[in-house]
């Protein structure tokens, strides 16, 4: 090892390939290999580093409820209902790509927050920039922003993603002005970004708390034309299951 050369790499900010220069001799077989394939052991090494922390930021930009959530967790008990083919080729995230919408529904428990913050980690393992953001933090952040007249700064971070998860999507009936923000956040999305939303009430609970009128059925079109639906059946909750 070359001290001059390691200094060097440390000033470059090289840090991992620094790290595995300054170990390499340790590496069984390292001797035998040629120049070409030594170098390129410690170009992997930095590769594979910065690939982990920029995965790591999307995710923690992405603010999942839980960062540990992934595919393979997803529980496939027979009263669930769960279509296993119809995730694993969601999982591919070839619905980000045309874009197609996801509808999750079940009980309270069902495992949809699990299964929304999957797909979300999934996307962000194939460099896709996502948000995960509950439907009532999403109202809290939309009054906030106008009260500081960032609006339109705030819709621009809800359109750029290329996925956007809105939990407890209509949890709770909308008040004055609220479709018209929901359907400004989808609007701006139509046709060109997929979005994921998981809700305890079936698509006529949605029209129920969105009401009559043009901005409901704008909502409705702009969200349901062009989806694929998971429906998790059964009522045990998921956070007690054990079986």
């Amino acid at each position: 090892m070359d001290q001059s050369t390691l200094d060097k790499l440390r000033k470059l900010h090289l840090k991992t390939m620094a790290a595995a220069y300054e170990t390499q001799d340790s590496v069984p077989g390292i001797m035998d290999m040629t120049f070409d394939e030594r170098l390129s052991f410690l170009v992997d090494a930095e590769m594979d580093s910065r690939d982990n922390r920029r995965l790591s930021r999307r995710i923690k930009e992405a603010h999942f409820p839980d960062s540990n959530a992934v595919i393979e967790g997803i529980k496939y008990y027979q009263d669930r209902n769960l279509n296993r083919n119809q995730i694993t080729a969601l999982a591919t995230n070839q619905y980000i790509h045309k874009p197609k919408n996801i509808l999750v529904t079940g009980a309270t428990g069902a495992g949809k927050t699990y299964i929304l913050a999957a797909l979300g980690n999934r996307a962000c393992q194939q460099n896709y920039k996502v948000l995960y953001i509950r439907m009532p933090e999403l109202f809290n952040e939309i009054e906030r922003a106008k009260m500081e007249g960032e609006y339109e700064k705030l819709l621009k971070k809800y359109h750029s993603r290329d996925l956007l998860i809105i939990d407890d999507w209509l949890l709770y009936p909308v008040k004055e002005g609220q479709c018209e923000q929901i359907l400004e956040v989808l609007e701006g999305r139509y046709r060109h970004s997929a979005t994921i939303v998981g809700s305890q009430y079936t698509e006529d609970g949605w029209r129920e708390r969105l009401g009559s009128g043009a901005v409901a059925e704008a909502i409705m079109d702009r969200l349901t034309a062009c989806a694929e639906r998971i429906i998790i059946l059964g009522d045990k909750s998921m956070r007690t299951r054990n079986d």
